[in-house]
């Protein structure tokens, strides 16, 4: 199934400012929007499974990839736009949304698994009280989320990231216990540490160039 496009507002404003700067905005967002995804899918699925007395679970609602997007980022040929030059050490005091090629980057690239989905909708739909709906509709919000971001950054670090939050929500929803803990959010900041380290490593054993994965 095709990714569900959601156009942005015309009112919509382009976070921006140095790289490095918003980088480590991004990095804050990424862990918050990805626990905020899986405490509403779980308690959607509880809800409806309480009221009910359904089965639904909310590890397979998700997938790897995305199945929602706000917005579709920027191509220019724009010559006064920079080109991102990663051999450049200061290419992160360099304003994010100046780049020629910018991706919409998703905060959480998890996706929705259509039928799953839909089923759980209708049921939540079914039910007297609104939260169930309220929960599917943030769900989607969390999971359609994006910040224009260099296309370098999107295709590198933030894949990364968005293959380690695939494994921890599957391993989050598999051990029955609460969606949110310090516990978690810990063990999110160590693990997304130790993956963001390997990158550059493993790029360098691959022998890769930037032409071979940047189009």
């Amino acid at each position: 199934m095709a990714r569900k496009k959601i156009t942005r507002s015309a009112t919509a404003v382009n976070l921006s400012g140095q790289l490095g700067n918003a980088l480590a905005y991004h990095a804050g967002e990424r862990m918050r929007h990805l626990f905020l995804f899986l405490f509403a899918t779980d308690a959607a699925c509880r809800l409806v499974n309480a009221e009910l007395g359904a089965a639904f679970k909310p590890g397979s609602m998700i997938k790897e990839a995305a199945s929602h997007q706000v917005d579709s980022g920027l191509r220019s040929n724009d010559q006064t736009r920079d080109v991102f030059d990663e051999t450049d050490a200061n290419i992160i005091q360099v304003p994010s949304t100046s780049f020629n090629k910018i991706d919409a980057a998703h905060y959480c690239n998890l996706g929705l698994v259509p039928s799953n989905w839909a089923r759980l909708t209708a049921a939540a739909e079914s039910l007297k009280g609104d939260t169930a709906v309220e929960m599917i509709e943030k769900a989607e919000i969390y999971t359609a989320n994006t910040v224009w971001l260099p296309q370098r950054v999107n295709i590198g670090p933030d894949r990364i990231i968005d293959q380690l939050h695939y494994v921890m929500a599957q391993g989050i929803f598999a051990d029955g216990q609460p969606v949110l803990s310090v516990l978690r959010l810990q063990a999110y900041a160590t693990n997304a540490t130790r993956v963001a380290g390997n990158i550059r490593s493993e790029c360098e054993a691959l022998k890769m160039s930037v032409a071979d994965y940047i189009a």
